[in-house]
């Protein structure tokens, strides 16, 4: 008798995983045929666009600017270390990039993130895309920490693209 409740179990746990399987894996395929049919109907595009990437001399950000740069993008590279910047401006521009900007300022201090911004707009004449990437870390143990404040400052300090965007750039992002 249990052996019988026990096949009768399984049958009746195949049946449900069938009923669901029927119930929704043909929404998924539609969903997917529709997401599929979009793309290509409307494609998202960089190509020609003008991409200003804080950070790009490593990790990251020198990886973003490897792919914007596979599609096409133009790019105006942002770091701290010059000669970093240098070496992925040439991989970019080698990857196909039409235009490399090279940049070397700090975002931590306001005047150096206008000027970037601001050269951005002057050499290409727009920004399309900003892809805030650069960090500010600072390494030390906690016992060693006497003003939490500094931290405060370097939280403050890491979002300056966005407000020197946003106040002092007097234009739109197209």
């Amino acid at each position: 008798m249990t052996m019988l409740m026990g096949r009768l179990a399984g049958v009746a746990l195949q049946l449900a995983l069938a009923a669901l399987l029927v119930l929704f894996l043909p929404p998924y395929y539609v969903y997917r045929l529709t997401a599929s049919f979009l793309g290509s109907v409307f494609p998202d595009s960089v190509s020609g666009k003008v991409v200003l990437i804080t950070g790009a001399s490593s990790g990251i950000g020198e990886h973003l600017a490897y792919e914007y740069a596979k599609r096409g993008a133009n790019l105006a590279l942002v770091a701290r270390r010059e000669a970093s910047l240098r070496e992925v401006a040439d991989h970019a521009s080698a990857l196909g990039s039409p235009s490399v900007l090279v940049l070397p300022a700090d975002v931590s201090k306001p005047d150096d993130c206008r000027k970037f911004m601001d050269d951005t707009v002057a050499y290409f004449g727009r920004l399309d895309h900003l892809v805030n990437n650069a960090s500010i870390w600072q390494v030390c143990k906690f016992q060693e920490v006497e003003d939490v404040n500094y931290f405060r400052t370097l939280m403050v300090h890491s979002h300056m693209p966005f407000s020197v965007l946003h106040t002092n750039l007097g234009h739109e992002l197209t």
